[in-house]
């Protein structure tokens, strides 16, 4: 069972058996949920009818856009086949994409193709200038992109038998702000411990370098609406 790891959220695992070379089964691991999904969800626009997904992984972010705006247009991407091949079993999305984003950074669309552009844990699994590549790529893609990633960096091996998981990059809050980005911090206290510091984490909003975790939006049209007072708790469950 794996435990809370250094950026404060816990990493819920049921592990299943192991296949021929000592591997667990990826179709048979449950992954974590973050606690911010909420704060994800309040700065999708009531309107957001073409989403595109970046690194949808299981589908997440995807599931999120569908419940909660039902996008006309809701593309996906990601490197990694199996995630692809179980996504396509679902009717969340209707296209997706296999693409290796540390090779091809640039997306595979038009400028203001979709309304919104979400890249939720991604960044930190690219290089640095991969990463600015691609963020500079959703800003000509999308009228709106939001982007999490944690604010600490950790190392993270491959999992799910993906090589796509381990981390490559750490984000600052002043790589977002440098870049028009607002950053809001949707995690817990650093270094106050897992249940102290989510019990405190509704703070980091306004003060996002204190958070373990960090969400960043960027809108065309200027300034978005504030996150004010997120009501779900560390272990609540969409």
């Amino acid at each position: 069972m794996m435990s809370y790891d250094s950026v404060g959220f816990r990493a819920r695992r049921i592990m299943g058996g192991l296949d021929r070379d000592g591997d667990r089964d990826m179709h048979r691991e449950v992954t974590w949920t973050h606690p911010f999904l909420d704060a994800v969800v309040h700065f999708l626009p009531d309107n957001a009818n073409r989403v595109v997904d970046i690194g949808c992984g299981r589908g997440i972010g995807g599931a999120l856009s569908r419940i909660y705006r039902n996008p006309v247009k809701l593309v996906g991407l990601d490197a990694f086949r199996p995630y692809l091949d179980s996504l396509r079993q679902l009717t969340v999305y209707s296209d997706l994409i296999r693409i290796d984003l540390s090779r091809t950074p640039r997306l595979p669309f038009r400028r203001n193709s979709f309304d919104v552009g979400l890249a939720l844990e991604v960044i930190e699994h690219l290089p640095m200038q991969e990463g600015k590549a691609l963020l500079a790529d959703l800003k000509e893609t999308c009228s709106r992109v939001i982007v999490s990633t944690p604010n600490e960096f950790f190392d993270q091996d491959t999992y799910d038998q993906n090589p796509f998981q381990s981390h490559r990059s750490f984000w600052h809050v002043r790589d977002f702000e440098s870049i028009g980005f607002e950053v809001y911090g949707v995690g817990g206290v650093r270094g106050l411990g897992t249940n102290v510091g989510y019990a405190l984490g509704r703070l980091t909003s306004l003060f996002p370098r204190a958070s373990t975790q960090l969400l960043a939006v960027w809108d065309r049209r200027g300034r978005v609406s504030p996150l004010i007072g997120r009501k779900r708790g560390p272990h609540s469950h969409l």
